[in-house]
């Protein structure tokens, strides 16, 4: 494991962070870690959806037992409106980092974005003065020179990466078989805050918003296929989306297929070109708060790492995620479901966290069809008796 910055292997990048620390301890020594009557509280975490979505499980788990504490969050414009319908979250601020924004535009274009966003945010936390800012997201890029800069009493993060001298309490990070939710769990609980049972904890819509004219959710049992994910060397090969399907299709269930975005629906529209009457594709249909709902209600769930499957976790339904070799398993699994079944397939590489430079051709994602059918028999049997 590498001791300085160990989330951190692109050599140019490390070279960079190395500068940046040298720079900044030059400008300013740590910060004093003082006691701070919390009243606003800042989250931030600029990752996918699927990575804010624990953030606001956390969010919620604060305000639970912190019912007069105001919480804001700082996150990418990918997830502030996912954000925004949340009734635990008080206030809501963008900043776009350049090495965050999948995006297709120029670097250029990111650049400007994110000299832009970051510019706003930072009137923003100035004007509502937060007490602390704690920074949930521990690979580069950190955030404890913008908490810095708006003058927050109390700035909390791990030591992985840059800007550590900024940070007025900093919490030594390491490998351990936890939950991403539980590592930024431990950065509250290092101010003394009371939060509640994390695996109780949800993510509290302020509108349902649901689709009421079709009823999908009501008077159907249904299955949810998620078919995406955020990094394409992660999908599964779309031919064993079409078998599974196929397979599924004889279990008399519908079939909801939900997705973002063109390449998700892409492989949609060919899982539905036969035009069969219960296998629907509501792809580019929903919002955060409509796709909760359609899965919240579902018979079962299959996906990959994906935002969806969060979603399915946070509601303990029944469940099959199907993992990349390549993901630490401890951090990334859906949290705390025990109706999940993860499929992975075991690699002497696994976990090598860089599917990248993959040398086996990816052969972690060779799960067959059979695999996830047998894992779908044994959850609906489970299920079946459970209603007995």
């Amino acid at each position: 494991m590498i001791k300085i910055y160990p989330v951190v292997r692109n050599r140019i990048l490390r070279c960079y962070m190395r500068l940046y620390d040298f720079i900044a301890a030059l400008m300013v020594s740590s910060g004093e870690d003082k006691k701070v009557d919390i009243k606003r509280i800042l989250l931030r975490n600029p990752a996918a959806m699927g990575d804010t979505w624990y953030t606001l499980r956390l969010a919620n788990a604060i305000k639970k037992k912190n019912p007069d504490m105001e919480i804001g969050m700082l996150v990418g414009s990918w997830s502030a409106d996912m954000v925004r319908e949340c009734a635990d979250v008080s206030y809501v601020h963008v900043e776009d980092h350049p090495i965050m924004n999948r995006r297709r535009i120029s670097i250029w274009k990111k650049m400007c974005q994110w000299y832009k966003t970051r510019r706003q945010a930072l009137r923003e936390l100035k004007a509502i003065g937060y007490d602390a800012a704690i920074d949930c997201y521990y690979y580069y890029p950190s955030c404890a020179y913008l908490f810095y800069q708006a003058g927050v009493s109390c700035r909390v993060g791990y030591d992985s990466r840059e800007g550590n001298c900024f940070y007025t309490k900093l919490i030594h990070w390491d490998i351990f078989d936890i939950h991403n939710v539980e590592y930024q769990a431990e950065l509250v609980k290092s101010l003394s805050l009371d939060i509640d049972d994390l695996t109780l904890s949800s993510v509290n819509f302020n509108h349902c918003d649901c689709l009421s004219d079709e009823k999908i959710y009501i008077d159907k049992e249904y299955i949810v296929i998620a078919v995406g994910t955020g990094e394409p060397i992660r999908e599964w090969k779309r031919e064993k989306w079409a078998s599974l399907i196929d397979r599924i299709y004889t279990y008399n269930y519908t079939i909801y297929l939900v997705g973002a975005g063109c390449r998700e629906k892409e492989l949609i529209d060919y899982l539905t070109t036969r035009k069969r009457p219960n296998i629907i594709s509501l792809c580019n249909l929903l919002s955060v708060p409509q796709l909760s709902e359609v899965i919240k209600n579902a018979k079962l769930f299959i996906g990959l790492e994906s935002f969806a499957g969060h979603i399915a976790a946070t509601y303990k339904i029944p469940q099959i995620s199907i993992m990349h070799g390549s993901t630490n398993k401890y951090h990334w699994q859906p949290y705390s479901n025990d109706n999940c079944y993860v499929i992975r397939k075991k690699l002497p590489c696994n976990t090598c966290y860089y599917p990248s430079v993959c040398a086996y051709n990816n052969a972690c994602m060779d799960i067959s069809v059979d695999e996830v059918i047998k894992a779908v028999d044994d959850l609906l049997k489970k299920d079946s008796e459970d209603c007995m």
